[in-house]
């Protein structure tokens, strides 16, 4: 099994750190992480040749000399996956234990399954004041491989 991680980034510095750095700490399924960069001027470009990632992921960088944008660049970073799965990120996001591999496992569990994502807290679970994202993650963890058919897919 293999899959691709596709993260357009454009400037944003800070919140590509983050990303990139709880994605290295959490993947557990072997990957590519493939990074768009629209033409960061923030120092993003700098730190992208910095990077070095855990033994199951392979990092790409297409360096783009303008902003295709958000959908641009993920057209870019689909263009280039040819895994069984392709998991398009947000630089913002943060991700949880286990995330990719509960994930692939729901893409597996029904063959009708075709586009798995994650709950999101632009569906209405949030942190409780205090609770960080990991532990309303690790809370939710007895659900993790429920799912339920939606209209769309977003966050």
């Amino acid at each position: 099994m293999k899959c691709d991680l596709i993260l357009p980034v454009w400037n944003q510095l800070e919140y590509t750190k983050a990303c990139i750095t709880r994605l290295f700490a959490t993947v557990d399924v072997p990957s590519r992480l493939i990074i768009i960069n629209n033409g960061s001027n923030d120092g993003t470009t700098e730190y992208l040749k910095t990077l070095t990632p855990p033994s199951m992921l392979r990092v790409e960088i297409v360096s783009n000399p303008t902003n295709l944008g958000y959908g641009g660049g993920v057209n870019q970073g689909l263009k280039m996956s040819d895994a069984q799965f392709a998991c398009i990120l947000n630089n913002d996001t943060v991700f949880g234990p286990r995330w990719l591999s509960t994930m692939i496992d729901v893409a597996f569990r029904d063959n009708r399954v075709g586009i798995v994502n994650p709950e999101s807290s632009t569906f209405g679970v949030r942190p409780q004041n205090g609770q960080t994202v990991v532990q309303l993650a690790e809370s939710l963890s007895p659900k993790r491989r429920d799912y339920e058919e939606l209209g769309n897919c977003i966050g």
